[in-house]
């Protein structure tokens, strides 16, 4: 039976989900993203976490390709935002 690999103590699981958006979104700066990869491919619970939050982005993509966001929906929401932006 082979053992587990340790981490080393800069990979901590609850930053590394933190970050995981960002770095599925290709934002990481280059040594963040390195040090997200190799999380990735040491650790089982946050590579099986980043694979199903890939999956669920390019499904969600595909889903989503050909929709549009209907006018009375998009004037709402850039209200809103105008809202939000002028403390209101």
């Amino acid at each position: 039976m082979t053992e587990p690999r340790t981490l080393p103590p800069e990979y901590d699981c609850a930053a590394a989900l933190t970050e995981l958006d960002a770095f599925l979104r290709g934002e990481l700066p280059l040594e963040a993203a390195d040090r997200m990869q190799r999380h990735l491919d040491h650790c089982q619970h946050c590579h099986q976490i980043g694979t199903y939050e890939r999956a669920f982005r390019d499904r969600l993509q595909r889903v989503g390709a050909g929709a549009c966001c209907p006018e009375p929906l998009r004037a709402r929401i850039a209200a809103l935002l105008a809202e939000g932006a002028s403390g209101g």
